[in-house]
């Protein structure tokens, strides 16, 4: 069991359309927690760029990549230093879309895989043995619209997450209410659309993060429009079926809400999702035959727009980012029931997006 985690938080350098930022240079912040002491503290930042929101981490564990959620988008990769940790950049590259939102990795750590939000579209890229950016392998824009309005006018891809037998890409479009599936081709970094495979999910549900049971039989999209989740089943060839919706906030919440991220537990007993407006983590029961999801319980962040949140490697603390808070809050897991504590540590740290532990 580790003692002490590292972890880099991506933020807002800038100001957005949505939330007002005092301009600064360093965007990526390294933290360092002590699961003894409950306690976190600050080693690093880094100069990443305009609006470096999003951070995966190569599976290697020896570099990052960030985005910059910017109309004319880019993706920066940085070497891991294997000692301090601190961030080296090594190449930049245009992500031929509008303000890109979303970074995945696949599992063999040799293609890179982008959400341009604003444009709707998402693209490939090779990785070079060091880590860095190659060339992208591909790009498809998606088409369409939805019927909010405000919200929906075109496609805006908000994730594009990776299949845990690393064949398929799903992309979550927030646009045109739909989980699109496309297959891998691993040696020429191709996608193909697979139609048959994808699903549509109810119209102004608004889809934007997604994550896969353990057991690789179910997996789960967060609905950022109408604050619900849905439970769907994912077989061998990439079908995915919708099995239940539930909603994030309590029957008697009468505010405005919009959701964001989404985990499961390693175990695969619960899963969490997070709630702008009601500002809270929401805990779900996963029915291990079924897959069908039940709303247990919420518990507030004590700030404001819980943007994304990750759980520690061992699942024993869940670290949220209060976006317009300034905030991180750290809780303790109860794997049992799922329920999260306040473990007291509240971090302070500018415009908090994306958490990502080494």
């Amino acid at each position: 069991m580790k003692e002490n985690y590292y972890f880099y938080v991506g933020s807002y350098t800038e100001s957005t359309s949505f939330t007002t930022v005092e301009p600064r240079k360093n965007g990526i912040t390294l933290f360092e927690f002590s699961r003894k002491t409950n306690s976190t503290k600050f080693i690093n930042d880094f100069s990443a760029g305009i609006n470096p929101s999003f951070l995966t981490i190569h599976p290697s564990k020896k570099s990052l990549y960030s985005i910059n959620e910017i109309d004319n988008g880019t993706i920066t990769s940085f070497k891991i230093d294997p000692i301090s940790k601190k961030l080296t950049s090594m190449n930049t590259k245009s992500t031929n879309g509008s303000s890109p939102c979303h970074i995945s990795i696949d599992q063999t750590g040799k293609h890179c895989f982008v959400a341009n939000y604003n444009s709707g579209s998402v693209c490939v890229f090779t990785l070079d043995s060091d880590g860095s950016l190659g060339n992208m392998t591909d790009f498809a824009q998606h088409q369409g619209q939805g019927i909010n309005l405000e919200r929906q006018k075109g496609p805006h891809a908000h994730s594009f997450t990776i299949s845990p037998e690393n064949k398929y890409a799903i992309a979550a479009d927030l646009g045109i209410d739909k989980l699109l599936v496309y297959k891998i081709e691993h040696l020429t970094g191709k996608i193909s659309f697979l139609s048959k495979s994808s699903v549509s999910l109810q119209p102004g549900a608004g889809p934007r993060h997604f994550d896969f049971h353990p057991n690789h039989k179910f997996a789960y999209v967060i609905n950022e429009l109408n604050s619900t989740i849905t439970s769907l089943s994912y077989k061998s060839n990439g079908t995915l079926t919708p099995i239940n919706t539930i909603s994030t906030v309590p029957a008697s919440f009468s505010g405005i809400n919009t959701t964001a991220d989404i985990h499961v537990q390693k175990n695969g007993k619960f899963l969490y999702g997070s709630n702008r407006g009601h500002h809270s983590i929401f805990l779900a029961k996963i029915d291990q035959l079924t897959g069908a999801i039940e709303g247990m319980n919420t518990f507030s962040t004590k700030g404001e727009i819980p943007r994304n949140f990750a759980l520690t490697p061992d699942d024993d603390f869940l670290f949220a980012a209060n976006q317009d808070s300034n905030s991180i809050i750290v809780y303790s897991v109860d794997k049992t029931t799922g329920n999260l504590t306040e473990t007291g540590e509240m971090i302070k740290t500018p415009k908090p997006i994306c958490i990502k532990f080494l």
